[in-house]
């Protein structure tokens, strides 16, 4: 989890609906870290749900022929006893280009707290699927 290692700040985003974004401060030495915004209700232990994610999405390269990695923001959306919602978007920051005023949803996942399952949801049938579904079924 060297990638969320580092000094929190918190940072409201006018997009989230009220929840406030954690910002992670790496140390000068460390590369930087994406952010991940909170839900009300997750608390800072879904820290490894967020990385077994974004370690999944780093390994399938789902993102790169359009989008930088530190381009992508991670949302926690709903945190429960078994499950962790997570919602990835576009930064539209300086470096990375769009509207500033704007960060746009690519795709939500739902990552199991035990086990290494990770659902990723089809907006075209509504329902979550298996990750390995996200090739065939959503074109990445």
């Amino acid at each position: 989890m060297a990638t969320l290692a580092g000094a929190r700040r918190a940072t409201c985003a006018g997009a989230l609906a009220g929840a406030c974004a954690l910002a992670w401060a790496a140390p000068a030495s460390a590369p930087a870290a994406t952010p991940v915004a909170r839900a009300p209700g997750c608390h800072g232990t879904e820290d490894a749900a967020t990385a077994r994610l974004m370690a999944r999405v780093r390994r399938e390269r789902l993102y790169e022929s359009w989008a930088k990695r530190d381009c992508l923001q991670y949302f926690l959306d709903r945190c429960t006893a078994r499950t962790v919602d997570i919602s990835l978007h576009e930064d539209h920051a300086a470096r990375c280009g769009g509207d500033p005023g704007t960060s746009p949803r690519v795709d939500s996942f739902r990552v199991y707290r035990r086990g290494k399952r990770i659902d990723w949801y089809n907006v075209v049938v509504d329902a979550w699927r298996p990750f390995d579904k996200i090739h065939s079924e959503g074109g990445r």
